[in-house]
């Protein structure tokens, strides 16, 4: 049985709009494959390319989908205009003055892309495996499938984000490269943070700098009290 959910938002009526979804069997933690998150030079080199961002960003979808046990139908010109959206605001930024240098920080790149990503809502439509659907209930689903089927782009937008810092982190860590890899394994955000926050970027206006605070204060350690601690 299938069932499925349109955005919730009012689509345009556009006849060329190309329609598709990413197969996600090529994705993993491994650097060496060719959609992963974790690999050198991700925003320097490999998203800045537009086409290499949109299937990039369609597979990961369907990657995080599957955790949810759901696969997504997504909208490749809005996956486009994520990209023209996010490489606008970087050249801003950097205009501005407001960076110390030639490139911005992997938190604020990250944030200014899961924010057009929540924003432009490039999935068009979320169904549910076949394989993990109660045939007896009709049109029931797992709860996990109930809570991506509303939540869905927002998981997915807050997720992207988050792997993004987080290789971009554990990069700095002096480790080997499959220590480095083990240890990305073992780190996720638990399940009722992640629901926290999806609701908020669900149901309230989050902006890109509320969102680089957001990343930047999950992997910012507490320095211990002292006595110069104001509080």
């Amino acid at each position: 049985m299938r069932s499925s959910l349109q955005s919730q938002t009012r689509k345009l009526p556009l006849r060329n709009e190309e329609a598709f979804c990413g197969s996600p069997e090529c994705l993993s933690l491994d650097p060496k494959s060719r959609y992963s998150l974790f690999q050198e030079d991700l925003i320097e080199k490999k998203l800045i390319d537009r086409e290499w961002f949109i299937d990039c960003t369609a597979h990961n979808y369907n990657f995080i989908a599957q955790r949810w046990s759901c696969r997504v139908i997504l909208s490749k010109r809005r996956l486009g205009e994520v990209h023209d959206f996010w490489l606008g605001d970087q050249a801003r930024t950097l205009k501005e003055g407001i960076a110390s240098s030639p490139n911005l920080d992997h938190f604020k790149e990250a944030s200014f892309i899961a924010f057009w990503l929540r924003r432009m809502i490039p999935i068009n439509e979320t169904i549910m495996l076949p394989s993990m659907v109660d045939e007896f209930m009709g049109r029931g689903g797992t709860a996990n499938q109930k809570m991506f089927l509303r939540y869905g782009n927002e998981t997915c937008a807050l997720l992207i984000g988050f792997q993004i810092c987080l290789f971009y982190l554990t990069g700095t860590i002096p480790k080997e490269e499959v220590e480095r890899l083990a240890y990305l394994r073992k780190l996720s955000l638990p399940q009722n943070t992640l629901a926290d926050f999806v609701m908020i970027l669900k149901h309230k206006n989050m902006s890109p700098h509320a969102l680089y605070l957001l990343y930047k204060s999950l992997f910012t350690e507490l320095l211990p009290r002292g006595p110069s601690m104001v509080i």
